[in-house]
């Protein structure tokens, strides 16, 4: 009865169930009542079983997420601490690893500390107002529409297009000094490079 399941249990339990409805001769019935007796347990036993399974696996989902935020948690606490300690490190490294020629740099046993110019970006404030100069369009079409439009334009206002803004030409457009609406030029900080 060990590897008994709950479908077997429950169908022997209604077998028992239906025979007692049927009628049991006298000479059986104390015999009866034991086996149904023990049907009954055996499907209350499966049943508490699948019972308990089931919130145990639910007790671990539960605890697999709160064991998920807990690790998320201590990761940000990492990652906060090790930025905080890479400024404090390229404070320094900028302050007495000056050289004659190249970047700042402190020699150590097993490594260097460097500070490395991260390069200058375009950061896209308000993507509505870049001129179009600045912008690709990208539109997937039909073959059909596609010849319409070659012989026509007014189809193309059937089908929106998504737009992107072109990073390169907008920050060479920065860089030269233009004032470009929705964008602004971020430059470039010195990030520490362990080697």
């Amino acid at each position: 009865m060990g590897s008994l399941t709950l479908y077997t249990a429950e169908e022997n339990l209604s077998a028992f169930l239906e025979t007692e409805e049927g009628g049991v001769p006298k000479e059986m019935r104390q015999e009866f009542a034991l086996a149904l007796a023990g049907a009954n347990e055996a499907a209350l036993d499966k049943r508490d079983a699948c019972i308990r399974f089931l919130r145990h696996v639910e007790s671990q989902i539960e605890f697999v997420k709160a064991e998920k935020v807990r690790l998320n948690d201590w990761q940000k606490g990492l990652e906060a601490g090790l930025e905080r300690f890479r400024d404090y490190l390229a404070v320094v490294v900028a302050e007495y690893g000056k050289q004659a020629k190249g970047a700042a740099k402190l020699e150590g046993r097993v490594g260097s500390l460097t500070l490395r110019k991260t390069p200058d970006k375009a950061e896209v404030t308000d993507p509505a107002v870049i001129p179009s100069a600045y912008k690709t369009v990208t539109v997937t079409l039909p073959a059909d529409v596609w010849r319409a439009i070659a012989a026509q334009y007014p189809a193309a206002a059937n089908h929106p297009a998504e737009e992107s803004v072109s990073k390169k030409p907008l920050l060479d457009a920065l860089k030269r000094g233009d004032e470009i609406d929705g964008a602004e030029l971020v430059f470039g900080h010195d990030t520490l490079v362990v080697k």
